[in-house]
């Protein structure tokens, strides 16, 4: 696997950068497909650098886009692929407080699908807390070791549409519920009339969460 690369969007004319946000995406899509939030979010939050690199691995099954793990391996119980993605985005993490002079808990991860299952993977067992988690559609994959390999407690909040039909919200209400028995604070949001996808109100749950975090 390669260092990761993808995209970003800095604050304009040189604003000083107080805060981070890292976007994963989700299977098949590159760091191009969340950037666009951004637009969205920056008026509100014109310290915070965003950035959203393109997963380590082309996506298996053709196209441009890539994955952080083999869809198969949450079949197998393969997690390699899926420990070798969290090695790198923490280490993406590290080398980008380190350049803008921040600590842990300036950065949010957003996760889309699959990459909402590996910010939800790698949140609890990193050991410099994070400011918190989102979770757009997707799914505790490694809940079966959380607690034992817990090492933090990043808030975290939870969206799915209700009409999903690639990651059921059932899911997210499974893992909300888990994560706070593990004792990390976590918000459920199950939106009417909406699938795999993210609309205004889901990105107005993420404007509140991230004034919540950075504000703080």
């Amino acid at each position: 696997m390669n260092k990761l690369s993808g995209n970003f969007k800095l604050p304009n004319n040189g604003v000083p950068v107080d805060s981070i946000v890292v976007f994963l995406h989700g299977l098949g899509a590159d760091g191009n497909d969340l950037i666009s939030l951004v637009d969205f979010l920056m008026e509100q939050f014109p310290n915070t650098a965003f950035y959203s690199p393109d997963a380590p691995t082309p996506y298996k099954l053709g196209g441009l886009g890539f994955q952080w793990f083999d869809i198969n391996d949450l079949n197998s119980g393969e997690i390699t692929e899926i420990k070798e993605s969290e090695n790198l985005i923490n280490q993406y993490i590290d080398q980008l407080l380190l350049f803008h002079g921040l600590r842990s808990d300036r950065c949010v991860v957003i996760g889309f699908s699959q990459g909402s299952m590996m910010a939800m993977h790698l949140g609890p067992r990193r050991k410099e807390q994070l400011g918190g988690i989102v979770c757009i559609s997707g799914a505790l994959i490694t809940g079966d070791t959380l607690a034992t390999e817990i090492e933090s407690f990043p808030p975290s909040v939870l969206i799915h549409g209700a009409n999903d039909l690639v990651v059921d919200c059932s899911n997210s209400k499974q893992a909300a519920a888990f994560l706070q028995e593990v004792g990390i604070k976590s918000e459920l949001h199950i939106l009417p009339d909406l699938g795999h996808s993210i609309d205004i109100r889901g990105v107005s749950l993420i404007t509140d969460f991230l004034n919540s975090v950075f504000a703080s």
